[in-house]
């Protein structure tokens, strides 16, 4: 069913409202009359149903996501020459009755007024939208800034009596609190808007919902002196440390409509460790860095993979501009957690004594693992290179104490193999004793 409602423009007044056969349109104001604005729309494109989201295709406004959209166009020929407006914005806002904004955002279009001289026929359509998540009387403004072009529209903004949860999903390690919102909804009946309630909630593994490991109790009131407004009240559900895994939180209460279930889920955080087969590398003699890269991963277990159709783990390298990927299966991490340790090798092949030295002897590496489709890990490490062309091969036996530092500045003693640079400035490489 197609959305209906009636306009209010508010037009600056050097601008004008045209008609064509085929449609209307608003030219902008001078010195931007060769622009104008046609098939604008302000609408709710998804709705907060209870604690669903649902596209909404019905008369008037509901809760959720609302759009303004208008399509932004040259209605002549667009001056070899003119100054384009500060700042210019599509934005949207939506303010309650009692003055209160309750939501907004814009968008940037400067970038329209750099391009539009170039182009013939010029059009360009652009939305912008807002959450608004209470229900009631409200006054919506939609337009281009500044002072550009402007509609208003006097609303209602329905919503049900209802118990909603937000922020469900959670990284092991972070804090665990969920908000829960209760809505008397609008228009409300205001003979359930009175006294105090309370409310029970419990939390357990959906594999076993009898097995509660965390709850709680709580108390609020509806009440409100503001009759044009959704009267609400939140309150923070706080659930401690969960283990990886889902859960199902059931809520009772003698508020009938906040009676609900939700969900919660906690996602692993996967654990790494990466090691090399060499303390360093020797420019033109070793080929190769050959490292191993430990991971331990649980709940939600990796995905099938679209190119290999296996549960697979992407380890990405970039050294010195050139990316490396590799690719690890395993059909048992569809439905259990990995431990697991991968051989990689990234070639040294193009490393030169220049490209070391540029380095400060210490090649810098990116990695990264992939799975599930995103990046799980990221990490900068650094692969120790040495040339025994450049350097001095000695014991170390020396008579007097010098101080000796490796090649990530850490301080080492005598006992130290491999290349280090002495107090003195020389460098040379350690055999230790």
């Amino acid at each position: 069913m197609k959305t209906s409602f009636l306009i209010i423009a508010f037009l600056l007044p050097s601008a004008s409202t045209l008609a064509t056969e085929e449609t209307s349109y608003t030219l902008l104001p001078t010195p931007w009359d060769f622009l104008a604005v046609k098939d604008q729309t302000i609408k709710t494109i998804n709705a907060f149903i209870v604690n669903n989201i649902e596209y909404w295709d019905e008369p008037g406004f509901h809760t959720g996501i609302q759009q303004g959209r208008l399509t932004f166009f040259s209605i002549k020929d667009i001056p070899e020459e003119f100054e384009a407006p500060v700042a210019p914005n599509v934005y949207i806002k939506y303010t309650d009755a009692y003055g209160n904004l309750e939501a907004s955002h814009k968008k940037d279009i400067s970038q329209d007024f750099k391009t539009m001289e170039f182009v013939e026929g010029w059009n360009c359509s652009h939305s912008v939208g807002c959450t608004v998540n209470k229900g009631g009387q409200y006054t919506i403004e939609f337009g281009l800034a500044p002072d550009l072009y402007k509609d208003k529209q006097e609303i209602v903004i329905k919503d049900e009596a209802c118990a909603r949860v937000y922020r469900t999903i959670f990284k092991k390690g972070e804090p665990m609190t969920s908000i829960l919102n209760i809505t008397g909804g609008y228009p409300f009946d205001a003979s359930l808007l009175t006294g105090e309630y309370t409310l029970d909630w419990t939390l357990a593994p959906v594999e076993s919902p009898t097995s509660i490991i965390v709850e709680g109790n709580e108390t609020f009131s509806l009440e409100t002196d503001k009759p044009l407004i959704a009267s609400t009240s939140t309150m923070n559900l706080e659930f401690g440390s969960l283990e990886p895994g889902k859960y199902v939180g059931i809520i009772s209460s003698d508020f009938a409509p906040a009676a609900r279930t939700f969900d919660v889920e906690v996602n692993d955080v996967l654990q790494t460790d990466i090691s090399f087969d060499k303390e360093q590398y020797v420019i033109g003699k070793d080929k190769e860095a050959n490292l191993k890269i430990s991971m331990k991963y649980g709940y939600p277990y990796i995905s099938l993979n679209s190119d290999t159709g296996k549960p697979t783990i992407i380890i990405k390298a970039e050294l010195l501009g050139q990316d490396y990927n590799y690719e690890f299966s395993n059909e048992v991490w569809s439905n259990s957690n990995v431990d697991y340790t991968a051989d990689i090798s990234v070639p040294l092949n193009n490393v030169s004594f220049d490209i070391a030295k540029e380095y400060d002897w210490a090649l810098p590496m990116n990695i990264q693992i992939v799975f599930n489709g995103r990046t799980q890990m990221e990490k900068s490490i650094v692969i120790p290179v040495v040339d025994t062309s450049g350097v001095e091969l000695i014991d170390a036996d020396f008579k007097s104490s010098p101080i000796y530092y490796n090649v990530y500045g850490q301080r080492v003693d005598s006992s130290y193999r491999g290349i280090v640079v002495i107090s003195d400035g020389r460098k040379m490489l350690m055999k230790g004793y």
